[in-house]
């Protein structure tokens, strides 16, 4: 029997690095959400009732709506200045590859697939966001709308938005270019009159509009309307930004050393104090799992800098444990005021020195004369 030859193992290594892709590319923008995170509430990154893009499509659970949006992808091309399927599908062939590199898992659709997928999806958003403009009839009941309206969010459940804005372009390239009485808003406005009240409160289009970057996707402009609508993230009257850094913090130690008190708050009641003073709204009808939902907020969630906000909380809790005048009166009170008894023993010793001094004093005094 022959020996084997090592050349063939080093081929065969060779092909198989070769074979070596980079996990993301620069194009890459529409991800999975990642296990850790994922396995704390499956169903907060999973879709409801439609799927849209390639990562939950044939999923059983959603197979309901693809009638609808076969639907309403006709009646967008119907609408069309064009009405030309071929046109559209044309349109798709050419940026498959590119949506295809948008996405970090591999694709196991054909190209054919793909474009099938791409084309309905985008074609079905673009018509619901100009039904919801002109205030059409949707097709939708309310409570479905709802569902449809967040899933539509999902980071898993999303198209490039540069393939929206071609299609939508090549529908209306009249009515885009100032066509009169059939004019179409562009599909940023459109995108932003879709988004729900809570992503863009209390602020103006044209506020967004002038602080919105390149959109890549709905998830990312429901992202970038947040941050360009809450003052939070807006330079501070200290000229502090939302990126301020904490460059040190003391460690619970110092801090009990101090005086900072440490407690447990499962709830201590703040939602219930919250909810009366109008600042939320429990429509869970629990205060405890409101607390609960609070509380799960930072899981598996990594920073790399710290809200303006935090930051001056840290930098205040940082000058109180800097303080020596705190650290005497913690230690006064933790050894000397720690129980009951000890702090009335403390206090009887603080009042029969202060008569020790002014008995001597006075015998002092009684000498001098």
């Amino acid at each position: 029997m022959a020996s084997p030859n090592p050349n063939d193992a080093v081929m065969k290594i060779k092909a198989m690095l070769e074979e070596g892709q980079p996990r993301y590319t620069d194009e890459c923008c529409i991800y999975r959400v990642p296990h850790e995170i994922r396995k704390h509430n499956e169903e907060a990154y999973t879709p409801k009732v439609v799927s849209i893009g390639p990562f939950h499509h044939g999923n059983q659970n959603l197979l309901n709506m693809e009638g609808h949006k076969r639907l309403l992808c006709r009646k967008f091309i119907e609408r069309s200045e064009t009405k030309n399927l071929e046109s559209f599908v044309s349109c798709v062939e050419k940026l498959e590859a590119n949506v295809r590199g948008c996405y970090s898992d591999e694709i196991k659709l054909s190209k054919e697939e793909l474009v099938m997928v791409i084309l309905v999806d985008c074609c079905f958003i673009l018509e619901l966001l100009l039904r919801y403009h002109f205030k059409q009839w949707s097709l939708l009941s309310r409570r479905l709308h709802s569902y449809v309206d967040y899933d539509l969010l999902l980071l898993e459940n999303q198209v490039p938005f540069f393939d929206l804005d071609k299609l939508y372009k090549l529908a209306f390239p009249t009515a885009l270019n100032g066509g009169g009485h059939n004019s179409h808003p562009s599909l940023l406005n459109l995108a932003l009159y879709f988004l729900p009240a809570c992503i863009i409160p209390d602020t103006n289009d044209e506020q967004i509009l002038n602080n919105v970057d390149r959109v890549v996707h709905f998830t990312d402009l429901s992202r970038k309307c947040l941050l360009a609508s809450s003052h939070l993230f807006q330079p501070s009257a200290s000229g502090r930004s939302r990126g301020a850094k904490v460059t040190h913090i003391f460690s619970a130690t110092e801090f009990n050393e101090a005086g900072v008190k440490f407690e447990i708050n499962k709830n201590d009641k703040d939602v219930d104090l919250l909810i009366r003073k109008g600042i939320i709204e429990n429509w869970l009808g629990d205060s405890n799992a409101v607390a609960k939902m609070f509380n799960g907020l930072g899981v598996n969630l990594i920073y790399e800098d710290f809200n303006v906000q935090y930051s001056h909380i840290f930098e205040d809790l940082n000058a109180f444990c800097a303080h020596p005048w705190n650290k005497k009166v913690a230690t006064l009170k933790r050894d000397y005021c720690n129980t009951p008894w000890k702090t009335a023993a403390s206090i009887a010793g603080i009042f029969l020195l202060i008569l020790t001094i002014i008995q001597t004093i006075f015998s002092i005094l009684q000498v001098v004369h």
